[in-house]
């Protein structure tokens, strides 16, 4: 009778021990965690401060704050964005924020990203926004769509619309496909280019998540067309100076006789200078007697250079003669084209 009283009583004890471990151990728990998240904010903080330590450590700081959701990140994540020496780590630190979904992140980033100048950081201003899945952010992003100025900012803004999957973006996005913006890719081999509209695309592929598909014509691009009418009709100079040195990488007869006239009469002389480049590598003929009248004649010395190169690539007892004289007449420097007259066999 007693074992079984002994039984009892230690069973009972048990219980009772095992009763007590089982209420204190989630307030145990909580606080290491609470404890570990506090270390790990401290240390991420730390590694902000600390300019001398690798950016790409930053980075995973930022990126380990914005995962945290602690609220106590918000300053340093703001400061980060606003004034780290890399801007890497400002974009992330932006994007970051928006991971946040605090209303006060977002309130900072559709006030900065009108601020701000680094394309670099719009495009993780505008990730931000998406992340936090805030109804306000979807104004700040139909207006970076439609007005900013750079085409991986917009790409970045349609993607963002169409993942936000509120429908009043089906109209901007379809404003959208007639985005002029284009991307360069350049084949290292055979020095040629590849051009693409990635706005137009991104509207694209955002407009299928609402059950719209736009048409293979609508997608039709023929960018050295494009190029063709910028560099004839665009007002900005820095337009007509991008587009003027594609077209010299587009391989194209048609881009000849445009490349011509912009060579002999536009007002920019880095236009012109780019247009002479362009033509010799084009290496049609038909620019030899045009850039032996821009040798002799453009008021600008290095479009006269530029044009006294392009003749060396095309080559041609015309090109040679031609160069001779404008040597004579002082109108270039044989220092200046000491590789086109090696490649010539010209003597200085």
């Amino acid at each position: 009778m007693i074992k079984k009283i002994n039984m009892f009583a230690l069973c009972s004890l048990v219980f009772l021990l095992t009763s007590t471990l089982l209420g204190i151990l989630p307030s145990f728990i909580f606080v290491s965690v609470a404890v570990a998240a506090d270390e790990a904010l401290e240390q991420n903080i730390e590694v902000l401060k600390d300019k001398n330590i690798d950016w790409f450590k930053r980075l995973q700081a930022v990126q380990d704050m914005g995962k945290g959701k602690d609220p106590r990140s918000l300053p340093y994540l703001i400061e980060a964005t606003l004034a780290d020496d890399n801007i890497t780590v400002r974009a992330g630190a932006a994007k970051a924020l928006g991971h946040m979904g605090k209303p006060e992140a977002v309130d900072f980033l559709i006030t900065a990203l009108k601020k701000e100048k680094s394309w670099i950081v719009r495009s993780g201003m505008v990730q931000g926004l998406e992340l936090s899945g805030d109804p306000r952010a979807f104004t700040a992003l139909t207006l970076i769509l439609e007005s900013d100025p750079n085409v991986f900012v917009r790409k970045e803004a349609a993607m963002s619309l169409g993942k936000f999957g509120d429908r009043r973006a089906i109209e901007p996005l379809k404003k959208a496909l007639k985005d002029e913006g284009v991307v360069v890719h350049k084949n290292q081999d055979d020095d040629t280019v590849t051009v693409t509209r990635d706005v137009v695309l991104a509207a694209a592929e955002a407009l299928k998540g609402f059950g719209i598909t736009v048409s293979k014509k609508t997608l039709a691009f023929d960018w050295v067309e494009c190029e063709i009418r910028r560099l004839k009709k665009d007002s900005d100079k820095d337009k007509r100076i991008s587009a003027a040195w594609r077209l010299g990488m587009s391989k194209s007869v048609k881009a000849v006789n445009p490349l011509i006239t912009a060579l002999l009469e536009d007002t920019h002389v880095d236009v012109r200078r780019n247009a002479a480049t362009s033509l010799g590598n084009l290496g049609d003929r038909r620019a030899v007697a045009p850039l032996i009248r821009a040798m002799e004649s453009d008021k600008k010395y290095w479009a006269r250079i530029c044009a006294a190169r392009a003749l060396g690539k095309l080559g041609g007892k015309q090109s040679i003669k031609a160069i001779q004289k404008a040597i004579k007449d002082k109108k270039i420097s044989p220092k200046a084209l000491e590789d086109t007259l090696k490649k010539l066999g010209i003597g200085k």
